[in-house]
């Protein structure tokens, strides 16, 4: 039988992560970057030392990995200056946030590639943080950045596709020999997509 006070706290811990989650959603979808940065300084009075394992709360306090999740469909019909400016102005506010790997084992310059973001957010995520463009995901399927955008990148935008891919082959020209888990080339991954 569980403890009474135990499960409480439970409790109490997650209305804190949803209220979070609510209150960092909200602040994104709205670009309130004050509030955010309130989010942030009330955060940082709670960490604690030691590991890097990250709780259910800090978790969701990674606004520039949920911004990228958030506006993911944006991105690909629009494509618009004001979501690369606020993009940018996340990576500036959360420089943090870059070097960061959410839960699922993704930094932010994950999620872009695999969401399809236009070339301009791509670069400015590498520009943060150049060695982003060589680290895997954090998961079974180890994924460079590069293996994302050729499985992923939305297929109808094979321009920009062949943009972020030439971008990528630039600044990390061994990615093109690298492979994932399960043995695939970037070449296989594009030729899956009909590139």
């Amino acid at each position: 039988m569980a403890k009474p006070g135990l499960n409480r706290l439970s409790v109490l811990d997650r209305y804190q992560a949803e209220s979070c989650r609510e209150t960092t959603h909200f602040s994104i979808t709205n670009f309130d970057f004050r509030m955010l940065s309130n989010l942030k300084r009330r955060s940082d009075g709670r960490q604690r030392k030691g590991p890097k394992k990250r709780s259910r709360l800090e978790e969701e306090k990674l606004p520039l990995h949920e911004a990228l999740r958030e506006f993911a469909v944006e991105s690909l019909f629009c494509g618009n200056a004001l979501l690369e400016k606020n993009i940018q102005r996340l990576v500036d506010e959360f420089p943090e946030s870059v070097t960061a790997f959410d839960s699922k084992g993704y930094t932010p310059l994950h999620i872009a590639c695999k969401e399809g973001y236009p070339l301009k957010v791509i670069q400015t995520l590498v520009g943060a943080w150049l060695d982003s463009v060589k680290l895997p995901t954090f998961n079974k399927k180890k994924m460079l950045p590069l293996h994302l955008v050729c499985r992923y990148y939305y297929s109808g935008r094979n321009v920009q596709k062949s943009q972020v891919i030439l971008f990528l082959l630039r600044t990390y020209p061994a990615a093109v020999k690298m492979t994932t888990q399960a043995g695939e080339l970037p070449l296989h991954l594009c030729l899956q997509n009909y590139f």
